[in-house]
């Protein structure tokens, strides 16, 4: 199944306007629980980072964003996923999200910010000097709004940048799991295995001989060798059901 980057923007962009209490804003939240192996969240609590997650999970792309309620947990899995850039000059495309510092320096030009995190939003313009971006929980009240922002300007901290092509879209490349491997991709199979009614939990990353026993189980039920380990074939017919 293909992604486009533009879908993530159009989600955002329908948002536009949504205040802390409103229906939208508590249907971002509702999108936001329902992705597996996050924290919950209620609300009352700050949503920015829930904002671009409910974005990117209704939009179909949960296994290439790190979603997350906190903008230091979104960072640390962002590095995991190898879609971190800690530079402040990156010059953004759209649906890359910008994680703020507020107490970036005034020597911000010259200097990187490599240390805070205090707020997220989605790109949704770049025209290689400046860039604009939505995100929610804006001001006061929190709103989903429009920032405007200048490449290397002050206040970012770095970006978390999911992978796509040069037209903009994405093939989602599944990795090959066995038994000790670890990771979101895990999570992502136990869902699919517990939505198919096999009993594990989805919040688990790590590949266990529990998880082993449910793929071989699959395997066999739909046809293909049972060896326990996850790979092209196995992941092809769990997205087909």
């Amino acid at each position: 199944m293909g992604y486009n980057r533009k879908d993530v923007v159009d989600i955002l962009n329908s948002w536009l306007g949504a205040k802390k209490g409103s229906t939208i804003h508590h249907q971002i939240i509702d999108l936001y629980n329902e992705i597996k192996g996050v924290p919950k969240m209620s609300y009352n609590a700050a949503w920015c980072a829930a904002t671009a997650s409910a974005a990117f999970h209704k939009a179909g792309m949960d296994a290439i964003f790190p979603s997350g309620c906190s903008c230091g947990q979104m960072i640390e899995k962002a590095k995991k996923m190898g879609i971190w850039v800690e530079n402040d000059a990156y010059v953004p495309q759209i649906s890359d999200c910008v994680i703020y510092d507020w107490d970036d320096g005034k020597n911000y030009a010259t200097t990187d910010d490599t240390v805070g995190h205090d707020h997220i939003g989605a790109v949704s313009t770049s025209s290689g000097k400046a860039f604009k971006v939505i995100e929610g929980n804006k001001g006061k009240p929190g709103t989903v709004a429009i920032r405007s922002m200048n490449v290397n300007g002050r206040y970012i901290r770095g970006f978390i940048c999911p992978r796509f092509d040069e037209k903009g879209h994405s093939e989602i490349k599944y990795p090959t799991l066995r038994e000790g491997s670890r990771g979101q991709y895990v999570m992502l199979l136990h869902n699919k295995l517990n939505t198919l009614g096999y009993g594990v939990s989805p919040s688990d990353d790590i590949f266990s001989k529990t998880t082993g026993d449910c793929v071989q189980h699959f395997q066999i039920t739909h046809g293909l060798i049972g060896d326990r380990v996850c790979g092209p074939k196995t992941w092809e017919q769990l997205n087909s059901l």
